[in-house]
């Protein structure tokens, strides 16, 4: 059905990052952010967060000598091997900008490949626009859905090429939020929307001070209260 999703795996908590790891794909595969659908990241070790430990070490984010990237890249290493899924740090981006496109670049790659093998013609003379391959030669073209379930039987390439920043359409320019509407809507289901049988309610009762432990309590008001159950 020409369906585009992106998963993006970091939490959005209003800071528009579904949004922006949504572009660096969606630049990618040539296609606008109205065309695509985004869905949160399943836990995965696929979805390792490295920059979040990138930046611990004891060196500013503007250092890039020899010896603070070094320790960058072995810090990454950990939170690859920690398989650390965090949402924080201004990491998303930093860690996402690579990642998210290259996989972009790697799909559109493969579509073009599986479209050159439909149309019988080579890869060096199809483009990519709105969604779709062309043939300019010929004036034919396919969709990616088209194409799709050959391109997902092919091994991914080895190595991929990314666009140059001259040629962006979406990155570095001010783009709607993907989950606006939804939200203002109130679409979105939170855990606060959840309502199951027989479902009871409840609450902390914080302290007003660290490190205090409860001594007493009088529920005698709260039990009398209806629909309260103990």
């Amino acid at each position: 059905d020409n369906t585009i999703t992106i998963v993006a795996p970091r939490a959005e908590m209003g800071q528009g990052i579904s949004t922006t790891l949504a572009a660096m794909v969606a630049e990618e595969l040539d296609v606008g952010l109205d065309r695509v659908k985004v869905e949160h990241g399943p836990a995965s070790h696929a979805y390792y967060n490295a920059a979040i430990l990138e930046e611990g070490g004891p060196f500013a984010f503007f250092d890039e000598s020899m010896t603070a990237q070094a320790v960058r890249s072995g810090l990454g290493v950990v939170g690859k091997l920690l398989a650390l899924q965090g949402t924080g740090g201004s990491a998303s981006t930093r860690d996402g900008f690579d990642k998210m496109r290259q996989a972009g670049a790697a799909a559109r790659q493969m579509l073009i490949a599986a479209a050159a093998q439909k149309l019988g013609v080579a890869a060096a003379d199809l483009e990519t626009a709105d969604g779709s391959i062309l043939h300019k030669a010929s004036g034919k073209s396919l969709t990616y859905g088209a194409v799709a379930a050959a391109a997902a039987a092919m091994a991914p390439p080895a190595e991929v090429r990314l666009k140059g920043r001259a040629d962006w359409k979406l990155l570095g320019k001010p783009q709607k939020r993907i989950d606006m509407l939804a939200k203002v809507t109130g679409a979105p289901i939170f855990g606060i929307d959840v309502r199951l049988p027989d479902m009871l309610y409840g609450t902390v009762k914080m302290s007003p001070r660290f490190w205090s432990k409860p001594v007493k309590a009088d529920l005698t008001k709260a039990e009398k209260m209806p629909g309260v159950i103990k």
